[in-house]
């Protein structure tokens, strides 16, 4: 984000396909600005939770997986 709120990489060849498809909802970036930003916010922590949990539980799961084979 610059430091007006917008996205550096709009425009850019490196901008994800996931940015592209992105259609603004209110349910996602709801209805202020300080609210979008509230919202992906708690979205951006979820989803790093997440890919940590991730981490840590899949090379868990491979083991076990050749484990048993």
């Amino acid at each position: 984000m610059t430091s007006d709120n917008r996205c550096q990489l709009f425009g850019k060849s490196e901008r994800p396909a996931v940015c592209l498809a992105f259609r603004a909802q209110e349910d996602t970036c709801g209805r202020s600005s300080q609210e979008a930003l509230q919202l992906i916010t708690k979205l951006e922590r979820a989803t790093a939770l997440a890919v940590k949990h991730e981490k840590r539980i899949m090379p868990l799961l491979y083991s076990l997986k050749s484990s048993s084979a």
